[in-house]
């Protein structure tokens, strides 16, 4: 791969092969207006150690866009202020056709020591939306994050979230009409 202050660019890497990138304890990315996309079918483990490390939308977007059969893994990666319709920090879906690098059907997503502040959907999934696949948290924190219609925190519309450990604090669902899941939906 090749990687600068400002962009990380993977090239193909031979079908199967896993994917590994580590930042540094206390790296801040910003976004730059686009979410970070994985997609198809590819497994990757992004981690940091110590405090961690942190993907910051700074409100132009999205943080985390997961989908096509994926495996990917975050550990003590904190994501902040992400916006988007749905899903404003983390949007995970999943469908028939997708296939993981195991051979399964569902997108995985696995947060490790992670937190997600202050993020936001104009809809549904302030923090985290999974329209489909498997979202696994362990020792997970989703704190400040808003949605306009259903899940502040946490909403599951299709698929499974498994949480152990984790929290969810000052989340809420504010807009107008019918309003549901200020923490989880």
């Amino acid at each position: 791969f090749y990687a600068s202050a400002y962009t990380v660019t993977l090239r193909r890497a031979p079908a199967g092969t896993p994917i590994e990138l580590h930042l540094l304890e206390g790296a801040h990315l910003l976004l730059g207006g686009a979410p970070l996309n994985v997609s198809a079918g590819v497994e990757v483990t992004l981690s940091s150690t110590g405090a961690g490390a942190t993907l910051d939308a700074a409100g132009l977007s999205g943080v985390l866009v997961a989908s096509g059969g994926v495996r990917l893994t975050l550990r003590r990666v904190h994501m902040r202020s992400g916006h988007a319709t749905s899903g404003g920090c983390v949007h995970l879906s999943s469908n028939a056709t997708d296939v993981s690098p195991e051979g399964g059907s569902a997108t995985r997503l696995v947060l490790e020591g992670c937190r997600l502040q202050n993020c936001s959907a104009a809809d549904v999934g302030g923090g985290i939306l999974v329209l489909g696949g498997v979202l696994e948290a362990t020792n997970v924190s989703i704190d400040g994050c808003i949605a306009g219609v259903r899940g502040g925190g946490l909403a599951v519309e299709g698929g499974q979230a498994i949480m152990e450990g984790s929290a969810l604090t000052g989340t809420t669902a504010a807009g107008i009409g019918v309003v549901r899941g200020g923490g989880v939906y």
